[in-house]
């Protein structure tokens, strides 16, 4: 289990690190240009501080920021 495990975790760092670059584009391809956004809009406080946990390319927490506090 172990050796599995540790194999699951070097194929998805290594599929992450080549996608990395065209993060944005593979996800629009994937799953469509607002996923990112669908729910997240209606769901805001506008007095939230937004944290941007860096996994992805900042579009998500710029798209936000007009609607929140701060990210």
């Amino acid at each position: 289990l172990s050796r599995v495990l540790a194999d699951r975790r070097a194929e998805s760092a290594a599929f992450f690190s080549r996608a990395a670059g065209e993060w944005d584009a593979l996800r629009d391809e994937l799953y469509g240009t607002t996923l990112h956004l669908d729910g997240m809009l209606a769901a805001l406080d506008p007095s939230w501080v937004v944290a941007d946990l860096g996994c992805g390319t900042g579009r998500t927490a710029a798209t936000l920021a007009p609607f929140v506090r701060q990210v």
